[in-house]
């Protein structure tokens, strides 16, 4: 094998070039949020919910017996068939997704829910990374400040680099923190990973999760 010397003028052109890495973003991710109108009251609703499902004396819960990403306690996915104030509740969501819809000139005639549930978190719980497969999903954060608790988005990729945010520290690039008060509800695409950071407090985190499908009454022409 030929061995270049330092003194090769090849060599010397090769360490003189500069190369030009051009940066080039293929996809942005859009989450949107909203304050839920009358919070004080859909609060008390869901902490009476929380109550009933969570107290023996009662004998009732809708809780499911697998493990699922939600690494927590949970009512139901169908929660807005079980109990009237989650079907009202679920009511208004839709009213105001459909607004957003239209304002923002989606191409979707009308939404549809399909999974309505409630999660409540006590201390080292919380909600490995996973996406709901929906068209639509909307978190609706009902007593979550003082857990002190991180809803993170997360990249689906395998592999990635560690980029640095100053001399001694680098950040993951894959994981994005939304802040996050009561009262704040996120839409996101279905799906888009996401998940929690451990509640470490004595505080029990209380959130709401609800999906949504496209529906169109009739088939488009010239549709293939």
């Amino acid at each position: 094998m030929t061995k270049i010397r330092q003194e090769d003028p090849c060599l010397l052109i090769l360490l003189q070039m500069t190369i030009k890495i051009s940066k080039h973003e293929l996809f942005t991710e859009e989450i949107y949020s909203f304050d839920m109108p009358n919070f004080k009251f859909w609060k008390k609703e869901i902490n009476e919910i929380v109550k009933i499902e969570n107290n023996a004396v009662h004998n009732h819960s809708t809780d499911l017996e697998f493990l699922s990403n939600i690494q927590a306690r949970r009512t139901a996915w169908d929660t807005h068939l079980r109990y009237p104030s989650m079907l009202n509740i679920s009511k208004e969501f839709i009213k105001i997704i459909e607004s957003f819809v239209k304002s923002e000139n989606f191409d979707v005639p009308s939404i549809n829910l399909t999974e309505l549930w409630i999660n409540w978190y006590v201390k080292n719980q919380m909600a490995v990374p996973h996406c709901h497969g929906t068209a639509f999903s909307l978190v609706f954060f009902v007593d979550v400040e003082k857990s002190n608790t991180s809803f993170l988005i997360n990249k689906e990729y395998k592999k990635f680099f560690l980029m640095k945010k100053n001399n001694t520290n680098s950040f993951n690039n894959t994981i994005v923190d939304i802040k996050v008060k009561d009262g704040t509800c996120l839409m996101f695409d279905g799906g888009l990973n996401h998940s929690t950071t451990p509640n470490l407090t004595d505080h029990k985190r209380i959130t709401l999760a609800a999906n949504f499908e496209a529906s169109y009454p009739t088939l488009k022409k010239n549709v293939y």
